[in-house]
């Protein structure tokens, strides 16, 4: 009888504890994928910032770039070819030194 009673005792402790262990490795495990998910959507979002921020920056480079080439076209005309090209490799100029080289083309393409 005694014994019997052992059982039943080991029985009902092995409940409770099931019964406490179960619910918290679920807690554990959900609290778990919870941050995961929060980590990537935390990603998520700087990633969309970033390109945000990179989209633009690109665009006002381009508009700097087309706004420079357009002021550089305006004050090159009229010149000669020696002049443009002294004022576009030469140092001391408003564009100082904007290449080691270039190709320049007339009006027909030579």
């Amino acid at each position: 009888m005694n014994k019997h009673k052992d059982t039943q005792l080991r029985w009902v402790v092995l409940l409770l504890a099931v019964a406490v262990i179960l619910p918290t490795v679920c807690l554990l495990w959900f609290m778990t994928q919870t941050v995961k998910n929060e980590r990537l959507a935390v990603k998520q979002r700087l990633i969309n910032i970033y390109k945000s921020h990179f989209e633009t920056a690109l665009q006002e480079t381009e508009n700097k770039y087309l706004e420079f080439i357009e002021k550089y076209r305006t004050s090159l005309k009229g010149e000669t070819v020696a002049e443009i090209f002294a004022k576009s490799v030469g140092h001391g100029n408003i564009f100082d030194k904007l290449a080691d080289c270039m190709l320049i083309f007339d009006a027909n393409g030579k």
